[in-house]
């Protein structure tokens, strides 16, 4: 395994017949020193689960983790999961709080080191990036700093998403996300403001698609705040 394992990068895992793909947000530590894997939670299983690295072809390649903990859709409103780095990848090529977009071919088009959290959100009309392993980096207008979101996941139930932020992706972005990008980073400058839970195809009135933001509050407890672009 040559390309990094950082924020941005895709990940799958296998359910029966069935396989999923999502986007790391972050490569950190837990309070207890445990190395671990920000993403969306449904876009990996329960706990124990699987997780993969994604080969060039996007298809499960390595197992680099499993399922630390899952909250999709939790009594909290959130999205997020976190997954375990096993042993045998601790010391591969793994980025720490570092986001970027590595192409199939193993090329990076953008590669940005996360120096702070966030200790308040962006105001409105803010432009925040965020990226995609499907689709690559994107801007963003934040139009919902405190938002509740509801929508029909893809097995038809209703599910709320409560306290997340909300993105306008910008008019001339002909392809803001796709199936896979769940779980990239969103960050502000430097700033890392949390993972991308969901978005939409279709328009609102004004001609923007939508992106909602699980933010870093929702998580904060479970990682530690000493950022380190450098595991010993």
């Amino acid at each position: 395994m040559t390309r990094p394992i950082l924020g941005g990068r895709l990940i799958m895992g296998r359910s029966g017949r069935d396989g999923y793909q999502g986007t790391i947000g972050l490569a950190v530590k837990s309070p207890g020193d445990t190395r671990l894997l920000i993403t969306a939670g449904h876009v990996v299983g329960a706990e124990t689960a699987r997780v993969y690295d994604a080969t060039p072809d996007q298809k499960p390649g390595v197992q680099i983790g499993t399922v630390f903990a899952n909250y999709a859709y939790s009594r909290d409103g959130g999205d997020f999961a976190l997954v375990g780095l096993l042993d045998s990848v601790r010391n591969q090529n793994i980025e720490p709080w570092t986001v970027g977009f590595v192409g199939p071919d193993g090329r990076s088009t953008m590669r940005r080191q996360i120096t702070s959290i966030a200790r308040s959100r962006p105001r409105q009309g803010a432009q925040v990036m965020f990226v995609g392993a499907r689709t690559g980096v994107h801007v963003g207008i934040v139009s919902g700093v405190r938002e509740t979101f509801s929508f029909t996941d893809e097995h038809g139930k209703r599910q709320r998403l409560t306290d997340v932020m909300i993105l306008k992706v910008k008019k001339d972005d002909p392809i803001p996300v796709k199936q896979g990008d769940s779980g990239g980073p969103v960050f502000y400058g430097d700033d890392f403001l949390g993972i991308m839970t969901h978005g939409t195809d279709i328009p609102d009135k004004d001609g923007y698609k939508i992106v909602v933001c699980t933010p870093i509050e929702q998580f904060a407890d479970y990682i530690s705040t000493d950022i380190s672009h450098r595991w010993r």
